[in-house]
This record gives C-alpha cells, sequence and structure tokens, in this order.
C-alpha cells in the first residue's frame, strides 16, 4: 500500500522497512508478510548493510530459503547490490575507500556463502564439522532418486536375510495367514505389507531411533477361547428359531453354521487364522420376530458381533505380528 498523502509516494510500512534494512540492524526481527510485498528486497538490504557498516563479513551470514531458485535469486540479487554499491563508491574517491574495501571484500566471499536452501546450508555444517555432530568425516547426502536406491537395496538385503532364518518361519507363516505380505504389491484380501512398513521407517528414521533398540517381543499364543465361544453361540442359535423355513433360519443353516463350524472344527491354529479372513454373512432385517420368541434382532446383532469379534481378534494377531517383524 502507498501512501500518497502530501505527495508522498512511500509505503505505509516504510518504518518497517527501514527496522529491517538499516535501523535495526543489531536487534532480532520477526517479519511476517504476503508475497510480492518485498521481503527480498529488504532482506538483501539487510545483508548489505550489515556488511557495509562492518557489522559483519557475509561468510559470517547465512541467508536460508527454501527452493534452489529461490537460494539462486537471493545471491544474484546480493552480488547486484554489492556491484552497484561499489560503483557508487568509486565515484566518492577516497572518503569511500573503506566501505569499497568492504564491497570488495564481500564479492570475493560472496561464491562461499551460505546463502542456499535449508538442506544445503545443513549439509554444508555436517561437512564442515563432521566430528562434532558425530558423522563420519566424508558423508554424503544423496539425492531423491539415490535415496530411493539405497532403500530399495536396504529393503532386498533385510528380505533376504529375513527369509534365510529358520527361527522366524513361524512368525512369517502367522503373517501370511492374516493378510500380511513381505512386498507392496496389494493382492486379493491383503491389508498390510512389510514393505510398507519399511517405507514407513525409511521416511521417519529420525523418530525411531529409540524403537530400534528395543528388543523383539517373544510371539506369544493366541488366546482363541473368548473367539470360539462368541462363534459356537452362532453356530447354535438357529435352534431358538421355531420355524426352519424362516429366511434368518436358513442364512444361518446355509452359510453361518458351515463357516462357523469350520473355525471350530479347525485343528491346526494358521488354518484357523485363514478361516477367519471370511467373515459371516450379513442377515440384513431377515426373521419373524414371532419366530424367535418376539424378536429376531439380537440374533442378527449376534453375526455382526461374531463378525466384529473376528475382526478384533486378527487386529490384535496383526499388530503382534507387525511389531515383531518391525523390530527384526
Amino acid at each position: 500500500m502507498i501512501d500518497e498523502r502530501q505527495g508522498n509516494r512511500v509505503p505505509v510500512d516504510q518504518a518497517a522497512r527501514q527496522l529491517i534494512a538499516r535501523d535495526g540492524l543489531d536487534r532480532t526481527l520477526f517479519v511476517e508478510a504476503g508475497a510480492g510485498t518485498g521481503k527480498t528486497q529488504a532482506l538483501v538490504g539487510r545483508i548489505v548493510e550489515l556488511v557495509l557498516s562492518d557489522r559483519a563479513r557475509l561468510t559470517d551470514l547465512a541467508a536460508i530459503t527454501f527452493t534452489e531458485a529461490a537460494a539462486a535469486e537471493l545471491r544474484d540479487r546480493v552480488r547486484t547490490r554489492f556491484e552497484e554499491a561499489r560503483a557508487s563508491l568509486d565515484a566518492e574517491g577516497a572518503a569511500g575507500a573503506k566501505k569499497r574495501a568492504l564491497c570488495e571484500q564481500a564479492l570475493v566471499d560472496l561464491d562461499g556463502a551460505a546463502i542456499s536452501t535449508l538442506h544445503a546450508f545443513a549439509y554444508r555444517m555436517l561437512s564442515e564439522h563432521p566430528t562434532e555432530v558425530g558423522v563420519p568425516p566424508r558423508v554424503e547426502v544423496l539425492d531423491e532418486v539415490q535415496s530411493l536406491l539405497e532403500a530399495e537395496r536396504r529393503w532386498s538385503q533385510f528380505l533376504d536375510e529375513l527369509l534365510s532364518r529358520e527361527d522366524i518361519e513361524p512368525l512369517l507363516l502367522r503373517a501370511m495367514h492374516l493378510r500380511i505380505r513381505l512386498h507392496s504389491r496389494q493382492r486379493a484380501g491383503t491389508k498390510y505389507s512389510l514393505r510398507q512398513i519399511a517405507i514407513a521407517f525409511d521416511q521417519n528414521w529420525d523418530r525411531i531411533v529409540d524403537f530400534a533398540a528395543v528388543e523383539a517381543p517373544v510371539l506369544e499364543p493366541l488366546d482363541w477361547e473368548p473367539l470360539l465361544d462368541v462363534i459356537r453361540e452362532v453356530a447354535t442359535m438357529r435352534s431358538a428359531c421355531t420355524d426352519e423355513d424362516d429366511a434368518l433360519a436358513k442364512v444361518l443353516l446355509d452359510s453361518v453354521e458351515p463357516a462357523a463350524n469350520r473355525i471350530l472344527d479347525a485343528d491346526q491354529e494358521l488354518e484357523r487364522l485363514r478361516l477367519l479372513q471370511s467373515p459371516f454373512k450379513r442377515a440384513g432385517s431377515k426373521g419373524k420376530k414371532e419366530n424367535w420368541g418376539g424378536d429376531a434382532k439380537p440374533y442378527r446383532d449376534k453375526i455382526s458381533a461374531a463378525n466384529e469379534a473376528m475382526e478384533a481378534f486378527q487386529n490384535r494377531a496383526m499388530e503382534q505380528v507387525l511389531r515383531r517383524l518391525a523390530i527384526e
């Protein structure tokens, strides 16, 4: 916004601009402004004034941006301002000798100045002070493509080692019967994949340092009895119906009871886990209340409750497996 009172054409925030670029050089400032309001111009002015007032050399300053393009533009603007300042000081002769020398030094320092993106600045700190931050002296920062390739290499190595271990076989078998796959490709019925966890860990490595040091939990036996009690109740509740031709009774006879009995009769845990993947057929609004002691809804609700119990059981089992696999 421009203030045109009394013939003046100056921004209404001119005092704030001067504070940034000249009057507040010894103060810490937080500047909030919209796009196109001159933030970069003010920042360039502040950098130039800090150098020409002999408060700091350009090598003592850091100007951090978010993009490579913004960093390049900022560097070009700083160079242009120092060149312009040097040219104007040349006209002053001996009077401007000191500031001219400061300009010359700044132009020499500019190529090595910390005017860069946040990532480039962080890499600079790591490479210049590796011992202080505890990294190898020749640490390299990978770009996005290199990072993806390195993550893929680590995943392949981990997978080869995992599949070569005999002690992990029961865990992997349980994972497969719980619809947990190793790779990211989603097959029919697949809920999770170990590859997805590996990707999440790679993207959030700094948040799982403590987690990585945790000892892998023992794979506890699954507690089946509470779930089997629910399934037994569903498998026997058709006896409460007084009409064998009732629609709800037919759903129980044709679909729900056979599925429930297969789960109850399974003598292998892995087979039971596989059978849990198929929920019982929903009854909708089927069943006449007079055939079910005055109300068929509680029986329909038992089918829904059994499905929920089966899903909850699987989720608990999956969480146990995934926690173990994540630490492996």
